[in-house]
Order: C-alpha cells, then sequence, then structure tokens
C-alpha cells in the first residue's frame, strides 16, 4: 500500500516520485548504488542507469541486491516497497497458519 493506504498500480513510477522528491538524477543513483556495491564487496547491489531506467518505465522487478540500494537511497521502508510489488509481509503469520503444517513436516 502506498502512503494514505491506497493500492499502488505502478511500482516504477512510485521509485521514480520518490527520487524525483529527493531531488536525484538518475546517475547520482546509479553513482550511489555503485558506492554501496563498493561498500558491501558485491556489485550485485549496483544499479546501472539503464536499468533504473526499465525499473521506472517497464515495470521491471529490481532483484532483492538492488532493492537494498534503492530503500536505502530513496529513505524507503523495505515493507512499503515490497507492497508495491504485491508483497504483503505483514501478512506473512496468516500465510504461515494456512499451511497447515509444522515446518519440520513442508
Amino acid at each position: 500500500m502506498g502512503h494514505g493506504g491506497e493500492r499502488v498500480e505502478n511500482p516504477g513510477q512510485n521509485l521514480r516520485n520518490a527520487r524525483e522528491r529527493l531531488g536525484l538524477t538518475l546517475r547520482e543513483v546509479e553513482q550511489a548504488t555503485s558506492i554501496i556495491a563498493s561498500r558491501h564487496g558485491n556489485e550485485e547491489f549496483a544499479v546501472t542507469l539503464n536499468h533504473l531506467c526499465d525499473i521506472e518505465t517497464k515495470c521491471t522487478v529490481p532483484s532483492i541486491y538492488r532493492i537494498y540500494p534503492l530503500t536505502t537511497i530513496y529513505r524507503l521502508d523495505l515493507r512499503q516497497l515490497l507492497s508495491w510489488y504485491g508483497i504483503e509481509v505483514n501478512r506473512k503469520a496468516a500465510d504461515r497458519g494456512q499451511l497447515g503444517a509444522s515446518p519440520n513436516q513442508l
């Protein structure tokens, strides 16, 4: 859910709005993700300019590694970003309860 609890139709547009709200260019975000990637010693955290464009305009879903720097740079809560892609973390307990078996039986 987005601000105010509304269902978000376009997660890429929401990411773009978050970036623009902070006054960041795509190039600045690309550079910031490279810094995070270097800090973590893992290039999968880096998001190229082309990939950022695809995420914002073509609804490309960012990898788990790219979600981290995007939420960090855009100052977003991880749960909020996941909800934009239809993943409601708050439903984990209910989903687990629906499994009807202990984790050892799965």
